[in-house]
């Protein structure tokens, strides 16, 4: 037993509890290390998972409008990534993302400095996401950017489905 009035005992008294406190910190430091590297290679991509979460409420809706009805959405993630679709027909013939699987579909991708970046992003299953859909669709614009909470409109007009 170490007593308490012997200054050798108080030192080495010290001297542990300095020990199992240097020892408790390390611990500490390896969980959030081991925390940190986890997050890091499992959570995923979010924005991909926003994207991949969007894109299955867009379909929803469209599957349940009927002629002449609309409904508007908002979106507010991903920031930076915009809507846009790929047709073939005899009209227009653009080449198709591989996930559309040689079918006209409406995607959500990271943005791109232009058209040929943006069909890249579609194109990788990291930084795109898309719904196969038929050729009866259409986003005048051409392609809508995702900037904070950016509200979209879903309209179903004669039988032909159109983003704005």
């Amino acid at each position: 037993m170490i007593k308490l009035n012997n200054k050798k005992g108080q030192n080495a008294m010290g001297e542990e509890a300095g020990k199992a406190v240097i020892g408790v910190l390390c611990i500490i430091v390896l969980i959030a290390a081991g925390v940190l590297v986890y997050n890091l290679l499992f959570s995923g991509n979010p924005d991909k998972d926003q994207a991949e979460s969007n894109i299955k409420d867009m379909a929803a809706t469209i599957n349940v409008l009927q002629a002449g009805e609309k409904q508007e959405m908002l979106l507010v993630n991903p920031n930076g990534w915009a809507i846009t679709h790929y047709i073939q027909n005899s009209v227009q013939i653009d080449p198709l993302p591989n996930s559309c699987q040689k079918h006209a579909c409406y995607c959500i991708c990271l943005d791109g400095a232009d058209s040929q970046k943006l069909f890249e992003n579609c194109n990788n299953p990291a930084t795109g996401v898309c719904e196969i859909y038929d050729d009866s669709f259409a986003i005048p614009a051409g392609k809508i950017l995702i900037s904070g909470a950016t509200k979209i409109t879903i309209s179903n007009e004669n039988n032909r489905v159109y983003i704005r």
